[in-house]
């Protein structure tokens, strides 16, 4: 569930980004993210294909995007040190391991989530998000389809990672 807004709210004092690497046929998706009384807002920076490094970095100064805020990435060391390369300081890899998709979907799903009219493509996996179906059993595994989840996979990151390392929890 989730509400649509206008726009990401200026006083939002808690915020930052989460960034899925993608290339085709996945796309790169940076999401800002913030929590502000209990609510948390995401806002769709990017969502694009076949970029490298040069063209993200371009992108994002472009978009205004703040090099203050922490930004948590998918685990991809080369990406992240290109970008680090590019003035990129803030970005850090995501805390992910077994559990952790599950865990970090569980975090948000505490959260009234709120995001922005121009967020089409997280709109769209939002609406289309699923489980994954045992064929056999015809249960859910726990664990969702490998689709229509990269936007919601950088929130997840950023909303994970820093209520869990707010609380003082972390993944194994």
């Amino acid at each position: 569930e989730y509400e649509i807004v206008q726009d990401f709210p200026p006083d939002c004092r808690q915020q930052g980004y989460g960034l899925d690497w993608g290339f085709y046929p996945d796309p790169c998706a940076l999401i800002r993210c913030g929590i502000k009384n209990g609510v948390v807002y995401l806002d769709e920076v990017l969502y694009i294909h076949n970029s490298t490094s040069a063209t993200r970095d371009k992108l994002m100064r472009e978009a205004g995007v703040s090099k203050n805020f922490k930004i948590l990435a998918d685990r991809n060391p080369e990406s992240i040190a290109e970008m680090k390369q590019k003035g990129w300081y803030n970005i850090e890899p995501a805390t992910k391991g077994p559990g952790s998709v599950k865990a970090g979907i569980g975090v948000m799903k505490n959260f009234k989530i709120c995001i922005t009219a121009r967020s089409k493509n997280l709109k769209t996996e939002l609406d289309n998000y699923e489980w994954a179906i045992d064929r056999q059993s015809e249960k859910p595994t726990g664990e969702p389809n490998d689709n229509f989840n990269h936007a919601i996979d950088a929130a997840r990151y950023w909303i994970a990672g820093t209520v869990m390392q707010r609380q003082g929890a972390y993944f194994a």
